[in-house]
């Protein structure tokens, strides 16, 4: 228990360093912040760092709920697929309906919580080694102007703000479904 403690203090530190760069390198909030709840909700800097303290809480918490529920994964099944199935629904062959109405909730819970601290630690990380690079950017600095302008013209921090995150989350939760199952097999 006490390295999942460890592990849940690590997500939040890691979310505050991506708020602690965010506040160095913004001079616009409104205009600059790439966050999609800032873009939805106008949102101001205090409100979301607020929203985003809860968030870094709710994500250690459910660390730890992963970390007390690790059993969910311990079963056996033929196929990969039966294997993520019986996972998700705890039955084979799921019907379309029961993607909305039957999946369960818990189990879900406990996968996200299984993949948080590395998804939390390099995205946040890579936000603030963006934010940093804004930083300079804004200073003057003339090799962070450079690149910043060169790697722009390829959409380069779209893609590191916005595309990589939800793949590499994805790719996380298949990794730990799929080292589950073999390591059950």
């Amino acid at each position: 228990m006490k390295r999942a403690i460890i592990v849940s203090i690590f997500i939040i530190i890691f979310r505050l360093l991506d708020l602690y760069t965010t506040k160095l390198c913004i001079i616009n909030f409104q205009e600059e912040e790439q966050n999609l709840l800032v873009k939805f909700f106008h949102l101001d800097m205090q409100t979301f760092f607020i929203l985003e303290i809860i968030l870094a809480l709710l994500l250690a918490i459910c660390y730890l709920f992963y970390y007390k529920n690790k059993e969910e994964f311990n079963f056996s099944r033929k196929t990969f697929l039966d294997y993520f199935h019986f996972f998700l629904f705890k039955k084979n062959n799921p019907k379309i309906l029961d993607w909305l109405f039957k999946m369960n909730i818990r189990r879900v819970f406990v996968l996200l919580g299984s993949v948080i601290p590395v998804f939390i630690i390099t995205t946040s990380t890579i936000f603030s080694l963006n934010n940093i690079w804004v930083y300079y950017y804004n200073k003057g600095n003339n090799n962070a102007i450079l690149y910043y302008e060169m790697l722009w013209k390829f959409h380069f921090f779209d893609f590191v703000i916005f595309v990589f995150p939800p793949l590499f989350l994805l790719f996380l939760l298949y990794k730990k479904l799929h080292n589950s199952y073999v390591l059950n097999k």
